[in-house]
């Protein structure tokens, strides 16, 4: 059986949801395999999820989910192909009016640990609270436990004021020694919650100084929402350097525990350096990025994620008893479930001043 292939360029990107082709006249399609590349050169092929229908003067390949990869493959099967047209159904984000009429009738849950941050409380109330009243309802829900520095008191005294409902666990840090295992813990108890409220989406973010009065502006943090049916979670890039190295996986770019590549360099460097090393390299500004990037895990001190993400996952601190970022486990069991995360350029925090080895004191 005759086969012919046609390679269709997306390189700005942008997500496409179907490709229609039309054949020329007397031409006989039997079927059409669809495949992604997302290289900057082709050459790693991914069949795509498709239904293909087929109609006498066309046929139309529609993705189980928009992809935005740089290059499409048709791989068509056919009794007598006389030439073909190929168009492409994108995803058309929502203009500023629709953005708005929809968000209108969605609610979102807000959610965040927070500890020893009793400077950062309040600022970044007031960034959630002014995100949150873009949508028809939402609430802020903040898990504290073992702050000497006066959080808990912030945080009550701005309940008078904000849709604040705090969760405590006092002598936490006795009861789980291990940093990853106390916010694993209190995650956990957030996205419980969370969901409790009926929420449409939930946005895990940290409570201590990576929001302020600027960063992410409303049009910033809402961008994602013109293009829902895209994704599943989505995670912002920083003001400068992308710097949650530990909480990001990506097949090429981070495929592992950034750590864990520490460990296997040259011992002469020593740990600080060789860490150091392990995660500079991927620290780069990804504001610049054209598109989306797919990623395995990714964190950032942000994350939007649509209800139904959420509700078979859950955070885990350890693995082997060794303490690992908890997002990671978490965005593992969205990904068996077929769960789509992204980075998106447009959605941008504030940049952070602390290096991976500091923050994360391993």
């Amino acid at each position: 059986m005759p086969l012919a292939t046609f390679v269709l360029n997306n390189a700005e990107l942008g997500f496409i949801e179907r490709i229609v082709g039309r054949p020329g006249a007397g031409s006989r399609v039997l079927d059409v395999v669809v495949s992604a590349c997302r290289t900057l050169q082709a050459q790693d092929w991914t069949s795509c999820d498709h239904h293909l229908t087929r109609a006498d003067d066309h046929f139309e390949v529609r993705f189980h989910r928009p992809e935005n990869a740089q290059q499409f493959r048709l791989d068509i099967q056919h009794d007598g192909l006389e030439g073909l047209e190929v168009l492409t159904g994108r995803v058309q984000p929502l203009d500023d009016v629709a953005l708005a009429a929809v968000l209108s009738t969605r609610s979102i849950a807000f959610v965040g640990c927070a500890r020893q941050c009793a400077e950062a409380v309040a600022t970044t109330v007031r960034k959630l609270d002014a995100l949150g009243r873009l949508f028809g309802r939402h609430e802020l829900i903040v898990f504290e436990n073992d702050s000497t520095d006066g959080t808990a008191e912030r945080l009550q005294a701005l309940a008078a004021d904000y849709p604040v409902r705090l969760i405590q666990a006092p002598g936490l840090g006795r009861q789980l020694t291990q940093r990853t295992a106390r916010l694993a813990y209190g995650r956990n108890a957030l996205i419980e919650a969370a969901m409790a409220t009926g929420a449409d989406y939930v946005c895990v973010a940290d409570m201590d100084g990576v929001l302020n009065d600027a960063e992410p502006d409303a049009a910033s943090f809402t961008d994602a929402f013109r293009r829902e049916a895209c994704w599943d979670a989505v995670f912002p890039v920083n003001a400068g350097m992308y710097y949650d190295i530990w909480a990001l996986r990506h097949p090429v770019l981070c495929p592992t525990d950034f750590m864990t590549r520490g460990t296997v360099m040259d011992a002469s460097l020593g740990r600080p350096l060789a860490v150091h090393f392990a995660a500079s390299s991927i620290q780069v500004d990804l504001r610049s990025m054209p598109g989306w990037l797919p990623v395995e895990s990714a964190f950032g001190g942000m994350g939007v994620y649509k209800r139904e993400a959420l509700a078979q996952a859950r955070y885990v601190g350890l693995r082997d008893g060794r303490e690992i970022c908890e997002h990671v486990p978490l965005h593992e069991q969205m990904r068996r479930q077929g769960r789509r995360l992204y980075i998106s350029p447009a959605f941008i925090v504030a940049s952070h001043g602390h290096a991976p080895q500091a923050t994360h004191h391993l």
